[in-house]
């Protein structure tokens, strides 16, 4: 997201931050030179209203917002200069020969919708894109997304792997793709790439280090991990990179992620095999990129390894990281200094079985960055509040949030531009890109079934003494089960609160004093969502969640299917995902009031 500036001097810059800022280092381009500089540690947005612990309502049920067919890998950022992050992801429709992959992007509408993808062949004889040939079996794809060119616009970074089960198969390369010109690489990057990007040898350009198995698979050869360092040398956005190639070592290498971890201004790279963690401590100097490979802990991970991230967890300047495997989350607290880099044991959290992703963000605005892990057997995001204090890691209990059938990844962004980090997962193996609104300092949506429900209301903060409220025009009034309401509410002197309500209680709010501290507010919501378990009938009531069929003060949602309306029906609102079709056969109406 670009910032516009307000106010500069030889060393500051006062910005105004930008709407869909998340929590991502700083990028500043001077645009003369079209040098990039990089800021050690992330921005962190904040944002008021932010809530002591993460809670169901803290985030909405996940919505599906762009469909594919194999989506491999995903990525956000500003592709337009709109203000808006934008959707990049990568498509392989043939999930057995993995022929025409598409580089897909999906322009943010500046609502948290987005446009319809663009598709663009990746490899595909007559149709590549960047006059790439055709080569089969291309799996595992891996997105970055950055300035490669000074311009001050991310372009796209997109390797591949070959699937060669003998031998190291030929011609895998990457693309680099910016509003100017495609890039299409010689340097062969195949078997399980990983990447990431930034100025490592501080010349003011963006390079590139990817680390790879040339042999994956094959027999005889064993893991022997490589890195490749491909410097930047792209002069008036003339694309062009240089590489040299290091052997590594010979245990395979799961994850790789970034950061300063000794605070020498210069772009470290942390990596997790199957049997250490180890840091590549940046050693390069201006025209020449360069590591030393340092051990920081022996993990004994078992091949369980999933992802990694860093972030400045414990508020101290310096860059710690997080790992994930099977069923635990474990956060290492940075030791180091200027000379040495050094982590102390790593903490570890319950997260559930078979977690597959992590991202790092602060989700409750109050400066510090929070961990989301995705499980994919439970279909559950969880969710983990900072609680740390400088030289100390702490993460709240786990919160779970429902992700979607069969979730493979996550990224955080603000795609709504409201100033907090929402959460998209990849969901229903591949097949479609769902975001988790945050919904923190919000009204928390309460979902009824039409006409009449009965839901509990749990207060969001502890104490002593417990009164609840409600709001039906413009001020909350006390409830009093034993004389006002006895049939309508029950429980208000304590934490839960069960209210029966029907439709016209649509939008009534509700809220609790605990010990002179008001809780988190809740709106009534009445929603019904198609199902399409009979058939296609809106108006049989078998195809809705709540056995009945909408009514005039009903939200209603449609995720999918095809659904006929053969009457005249009034509706409160109306959701639709891409894939779903509603028909309103003639001559019948349905009128949206919202």
């Amino acid at each position: 997201m670009q910032a516009n500036v307000i106010g500069a001097s030889a060393d500051t810059l006062i910005v105004t931050v930008p709407a869909g800022a998340t929590y991502q280092p700083i990028r500043v381009t001077e645009r003369l030179t079209r040098l990039v500089a990089y800021s050690s540690i992330p921005f962190d947005v904040t944002f008021a209203n932010s809530d002591s612990t993460f809670f169901p309502g803290s985030f909405a049920a996940p919505l599906n917002y762009i469909s594919g067919t194999n989506i491999g890998r995903f990525a956000s950022a500003d592709l337009n200069a709109d203000g808006k992050p934008d959707m990049v992801s990568i498509d392989f429709p043939d999930p057995i020969y993995f022929y025409n992959q598409y580089l897909s992007v999906s322009t943010n509408n500046g609502n948290g919708s987005f446009a319809n993808k663009e598709n663009y062949y990746v490899y595909n004889p007559g149709n590549s894109f960047g006059g790439m040939p055709p080569y089969p079996s291309i799996l595992n794809p891996i997105l970055n997304l950055n300035d490669m060119d000074g311009d001050g616009q991310p372009d796209i970074i997109a390797p591949f792997e070959i699937a060669g089960n003998e031998m190291r198969a030929p011609g895998a390369s990457f693309v680099v793709v910016s509003s100017s010109m495609i890039y299409s690489s010689d340097i062969s990057i195949s078997g399980k790439p990983e990447l990431v990007t930034g100025d490592f040898d501080k010349d003011g350009k963006t390079d590139i280090v990817a680390m790879y198995d040339p042999f994956s698979g094959s027999v005889g050869q064993g893991y022997q991990q490589f890195v490749s360092k491909i410097r930047n040398t792209t002069i008036n956005y003339a694309l062009s990179f240089n590489e040299t190639i290091d052997t590594l070592y010979n245990n395979y290498s799961y994850a790789l992620a970034t950061g300063d971890f000794n605070s020498d201004h210069k772009l470290d790279i942390v990596l997790v095999s199957n049997d250490s963690i180890f840091i590549l401590k940046d050693t390069s100097s201006k025209g020449k990129i360069s590591f030393a490979r340092i051990s920081v802990l022996p993990s004994n991970l078992n091949y369980s390894f999933s992802a990694i991230a860093v972030g400045d967890f414990d508020g101290d300047g310096l860059s710690d990281f997080a790992y994930i495997k099977y069923d635990s989350l474990t956060v290492c607290l940075n030791t180091s200094n200027l000379s040495t880099i050094s982590f102390a044991p790593g903490k570890s959290f319950f997260t559930g079985s078979s977690s597959v992703g992590i991202a790092v963000g602060d989700l409750d605005g109050d400066g510090k960055p929070d961990i989301a892990v995705l499980n994919t057997d439970s279909n559950l995001v969880s969710l983990f509040k900072n609680t740390s204090t400088q030289g100390n890691i702490e993460f709240n209990k786990k919160v779970d949030f429902p992700a979607g059938k069969d979730p493979t990844g996550i990224i955080m962004g603000d795609w709504d531009t409201d100033g907090k980090s929402d959460i998209a997962v990849i969901t229903d193996s591949g097949k479609n890109i769902s975001i988790l609104r945050n919904q923190i300092g919000e009204p928390i949506p309460v979902h009824f079934c039409p006409p009449q429900d009965v839901q509990a209301l749990r207060s969001t903060i502890n104490g002593s003494s417990y009164q609840w409220q409600f709001k039906m025009d413009s001020v909350f009034t006390n409830i009093d089960t034993g004389i006002h309401y006895p049939y309508t509410f029950y429980g208000a002197d304590s934490s839960v609160l069960l209210v029966n309500a029907t439709s016209p209680w649509y939008g009534f709010q509700f809220r609790c004093l605990v010990d002179g501290k008001y809780s988190d507010v809740y709106t009534i919501k009445f929603v019904e969502t198609w199902t399409g378990a009979v058939d296609s009938a809106w108006e049989n009531p078998a195809n809705w969640r709540c056995g009945i069929t909408p009514d005039f003060n009903t939200d209603v949602i449609i995720n999918s299917g095809t659904v006929i309306l053969s009457s005249n029906q009034n509706i409160r609102s109306l959701s639709m995902s891409p894939n779903a079709s509603l028909t309103v056969k003639p001559p019948y109406n349905l009128t949206v009031t919202h």
